[in-house]
């Protein structure tokens, strides 16, 4: 097989698609920078590419950096030996890609073997794959909480996605479970936590109980999910409305939710309820991280599933979780914003570079013992978060770039999505209410062990 390269979807634009086969063409990207490797580049000089499929994943695993080429097939030929000869790459290395399910040909489905690809075929390879080394540091078969012939429950370690991403099919806990109950391939997704959650997921085992289970998530009070949730300020108790807008997008940051105080266009209502607050002993796991030897846990009901609810909400109350990344910055210093933002009533955040970090905590109450129950305000019925200024302001006075209140929307502004280490969330418990008893006797309780950052997990 011959390839040729061209300098990036630029030039792709400037050539007619009648003429791609004629012009042999290999696109390279990396990191949204566009680049080019030459047909018959040596990369054995640098074996640094080959940590991309280290197993378990090594430090250098992970800061390789996204790199996707595209390859159009010139002759029919093995996959792994067209691959390996377009890119210059050992066919063992093509081959784990495969495994990880790295590499992806017309269908684009990921490829599970090598099959003979066709001429002008279209195959797209991620030579450098998300890695998730936390995938490695669990006991599977530990984390299983109930395995019936229809469904698993697991407790999901945190730092390892649900289902696969588009590059790793392998280190997710659909086939690390599958792998633990030596199924032959992996199980069914049901519903998600974000990677950085730790908690009780539902898998399943046939595709009728993922049917059956669809429905239950349709019907309301049909399941009950508890969280709990890690602060270093001791949140008010009871319930806590929000509107948010899911999926936001402003230039040079990721995804994420916006919140907002007050209903608006496009945003979705959503609600918890904080049920206990107590303080726990943190463990040296957690306090290798930087975390204060104590914090806050909270029990939560969480009445409404949209994403990120929790981790936004409570940051957007001035309580964001330990380790959270992404919503952190909520809870730092607020300064006004010069641009048009601004003039809409929002507020723009400083970087953690501007700010101190949440890794960075102390202050935390030392009156209260361990273990107890915090006594503090109650919300009653769900209030708006202007209701709550005096009590958020005792605990500003405490905390290190809590933040200012605004009236209008509060928006989530984002750095980037823990994956590395947990935060302090946890899906503590789940209870079912099904009439046909798809999970057991009906109302199925299924609990999760200690969260990881206490002692005694």
């Amino acid at each position: 097989m011959q390839a040729s390269c061209v300098w990036g979807p630029q030039c792709l634009q400037r050539i007619p698609a009648r003429k791609l086969c004629k012009r042999r063409m290999l696109c390279v990207l990396a990191k949204g920078r566009h680049m080019a490797v030459l047909a018959g580049s040596h990369h054995g000089t640098d074996p640094t590419y080959l940590q991309a499929v280290a197993v378990p994943p090594t430090e250098l695993s992970a800061t390789l950096g996204a790199r996707v080429e595209h390859i159009l097939v010139n002759e029919p030929g093995v996959l792994s030996e067209v691959v390996a000869a377009a890119l210059d790459l050992p066919q063992d290395f093509v081959t784990e890609l495969i495994r990880f399910g790295a590499v992806h040909w017309c269908p684009v489905l990921p490829v599970k073997a090598g099959p003979p690809v066709e001429k002008y075929a279209y195959v797209r390879v991620h030579v450098h794959p998300k890695r998730f080394p936390s995938a490695y540091k669990v006991d599977w078969k530990a984390r299983i909480v109930h395995a019936a012939p229809d469904f698993v429950v697991i407790n999901k370690p945190a730092g390892v996605p649900v289902v696969p991403t588009v590059d790793n099919i392998l280190e997710s806990c659909l086939a690390c479970t599958a792998q633990a109950l030596d199924e032959a391939s992996p199980l069914l997704s049901t519903h998600r936590l974000d990677t950085c959650t730790e908690g009780l997921v539902v898998l399943g085992r046939k595709y009728e109980f993922v049917a059956a289970f669809n429905k239950l998530l349709g019907q309301p009070g049909a399941l009950q999910k508890y969280y709990r949730a890690l602060t270093k300020q001791a949140p008010p108790t009871g319930g806590l409305v929000h509107y948010v807008t899911v999926g936001k997008r402003v230039k040079g940051l990721p995804a994420h939710t916006e919140v907002h105080s007050s209903a608006v266009e496009g945003g979705q209502r959503c609600e918890l309820e904080i049920l206990t607050v107590s303080r726990v002993q943190l463990a040296p796991c957690a306090t290798a991280l930087g975390w204060p030897s104590s914090a806050y846990e909270s029990l939560i009901l969480l009445k409404t599933g949209r994403t990120h609810q929790i981790r936004a909400q409570l940051a957007a109350e001035g309580h964001p979780l330990f380790g959270d990344t992404l919503y952190t910055p909520l809870a730092m210093t607020l300064r006004p914003s010069s641009d048009a933002s601004h003039e809409m009533g929002r507020m723009s955040i400083k970087t953690v570079n501007d700010c101190q970090s949440m890794t960075d905590c102390s202050g935390v109450d030392s009156e209260i013992s361990l273990g107890q129950t915090v006594q503090v305000p109650s919300r009653g019925n769900a209030v708006d978060i202007n209701e709550r200024e005096n009590f958020n302001a005792h605990n500003q006075e405490e905390a290190a770039g809590a933040p200012d209140r605004c009236a209008g929307s509060i928006p989530v502004r984002v750095l980037n999505e823990p994956l590395a280490s947990g935060i302090g969330l946890q899906a503590c418990r789940l209870v079912v209410h099904a009439n046909d008893n798809i999970m057991g006797l009906s109302p199925a309780v299924f609990e999760a062990p200690v969260p990881w950052w206490r002692d005694g997990a």
